[in-house]
């Protein structure tokens, strides 16, 4: 994956799911090389695979309604984006991509909203992808 080689990285991730069924990553990980190959049907399981392991995996979510949002898939979106602004709310294309789905549903005092929230994040030095949020013992809330 490093590399770009993602058709040849394929078989080795469809193998670590097959070994490793319950890793929530290794299918987020099979998720983005179907992606990146054009494999969107096969794309789209993997992410749902990873997240219904584990709901609250930031990356899928995200990627998830990213997709959905590219195949003018709006309306299934929204919950998977919704719910990435919630895992990492300093995340600025998680804001960004809410921004952009809002808008293409009319919906859109939303939308300035969020567009303006990943512009105030932009201004501040945040990151794209935003920071795991701990809960008060220090534990991750949204562990990878």
């Amino acid at each position: 994956m490093k590399t770009g080689r993602w058709e040849e990285a394929a078989p080795h991730f469809e193998a670590a799911v097959s070994q490793m069924t319950s890793s929530a990553m290794m299918h987020f990980y099979l998720a983005l090389v179907y992606q990146r190959t054009s494999r969107v049907s096969e794309a789209e399981k993997e992410f749902h695979s990873a997240i219904s392991l584990h709901p609250d995996n930031f990356p899928a979510n995200l990627l998830l309604g990213r997709l959905f949002l590219v195949q003018e898939r709006t309306k299934e979106a929204l919950p998977y984006l919704e719910k990435a602004v919630k895992l990492r709310g300093d995340s600025i294309d998680a804001h960004g991509l809410l921004s952009d789905a809002y808008k293409k549903l009319g919906r859109n005092e939303a939308a300035n909203r969020e567009l303006y929230e990943a512009n105030h994040i932009r201004s501040q030095g945040g990151s794209r992808l935003g920071t795991e949020i701990e809960d008060d013992s220090g534990s991750t809330l949204n562990p990878q």
